[in-house]
């Protein structure tokens, strides 16, 4: 777990962002701000569609910290360092596999695989080399694309798309492991609750 929230978002000398969406998104560095503006307008659209909803105001709420870091110098690099050292100083412990992690591949640092940021680069550096050969190839067409529309949509859909799959790869033997389960599923003979990136760790 990062150690990045237990940093002061707030102190005497820091402007205190408005809990809106125009104001984190005036407050967030420029690669922040885009990647606030495709999950906003997500949530919206989200919204939209179910009356009832709160995706706008849940993404205020989690991108209302990273805003309020941005108003501090420097404050976004301290959580960055913050967190390296909180996980450099995790010991690390062999994968859940009932022993060593297989050759080739690095111990995890806990018995869950850390979350992939939502980014280009992590999810390539992340994913397996036959999957990243493949996002590479999605990832560059989309920005070829975007050279003439000025719309960076399907770039932020390729990174959506394959983030589940660069989390799977951040942990040694999950992918292996969703699919069997993928192909139990297929062949009827699964029986359990699938594997769902967004709240599960194998």
């Amino acid at each position: 777990m990062s150690r990045s929230d237990d940093i002061p978002v707030v102190t005497p000398h820091t402007p205190r962002v408005d809990k809106t969406p125009a104001a984190v998104r005036e407050a967030l560095d420029p690669d922040w701000r885009a990647q606030f503006e495709h999950a906003y307008w997500q949530a919206l659209a989200q919204d939209e569609k179910f009356p009832e909803g709160q995706a706008v105001a849940a993404l205020v709420e989690d991108w209302w910290p990273r805003a309020q870091l941005c108003q501090r110098p420097g404050g976004r690099e301290q959580a960055a360092r913050e967190e390296r050292e909180y996980l450099a100083s995790i010991k690390p412990v062999p994968a859940e596999t009932g022993g060593p992690a297989p050759a080739g591949v690095d111990e995890v640092v806990s018995p869950y695989a850390p979350r992939v940021p939502r980014t280009a680069t992590a999810v390539r550096d992340m994913l397996d080399p036959d999957w990243r050969e493949e996002f590479e190839a999605e990832w560059r067409a989309a920005l070829d694309k975007a050279k003439e529309t000025f719309d960076l949509a399907d770039a932020f859909d390729a990174v959506e798309r394959w983030w589940p799959r660069a989390q799977l790869c951040a942990k040694p033997g999950a992918r292996e492991q969703v699919e069997r389960v993928e192909r139990e599923i297929a062949t009827g003979t699964f029986v359990g609750i699938p594997y769902d990136p967004e709240t599960d760790d194998l």
